[in-house]
């Protein structure tokens, strides 16, 4: 009996996707981060003094050229099973002079426009929301992005099997030329 509620959990955890709620916010300077309801703080930098030289790797590696990262990226596209994502983008700005502000809103709602389709690549997205509020008079930014990410281990464990996938044909044809 408790193998088969154990193999229901686990059934479970694998098929039904778990929100992550990210949301990042810039204000008065500040950068902030949170997951869920939790603030992430960077981390400190530490000095140059501190930092050891490690060897360098004599092994010559292959980087990946143009045409590679279409190829996984096209393939990533095609994927059917793409976590679900949500999106809210809402940005405050002003440039203090009425002329300028009104040129870079122009410029600014055709850049927001595109993070749509940057976002379609990796995710499916069922809720995009951008909102520009230009301030003629003062000169500010403010941006808040929220974002909700329904992930589940099936999908993970398939999109990084398309990868791997991806990066073995891309050896195997390197290997022909």
């Amino acid at each position: 009996m408790k193998w088969y509620i154990l193999a229901l959990l686990l059934i479970i955890l694998l098929l039904l996707p778990i929100p992550i709620k990210i949301r990042l916010s810039y204000l008065n300077k500040c950068l902030k981060l949170y997951i869920y309801r939790f603030q992430i703080n960077p981390l400190k930098k530490k000095d140059k003094a501190e930092h050891k030289k490690k060897p360098k790797r004599t092994e010559i590696k292959r980087k990946l050229n143009f045409s590679d990262i279409l190829f996984i990226i096209k393939n990533i596209n095609r994927n059917k099973l793409k976590p679900v994502l949500k999106l809210q983008i809402l940005l405050n700005y002003g440039l203090a002079d009425a002329a300028v502000t009104g040129i870079s809103y122009g410029v600014i709602s055709y850049l927001i426009s595109l993070v749509p389709n940057f976002f379609s690549i990796p995710f499916k997205i069922k809720k995009y929301k951008s909102t520009i509020n230009p301030d003629f008079n003062n000169f500010k930014l403010e941006t808040k992005i929220e974002s909700i990410i329904y992930i589940s281990l099936v999908k993970i464990i398939y999109m990084s099997f398309i990868v791997i996938k991806s990066f073995i044909s891309i050896k195997k044809s390197h290997k022909k030329k």
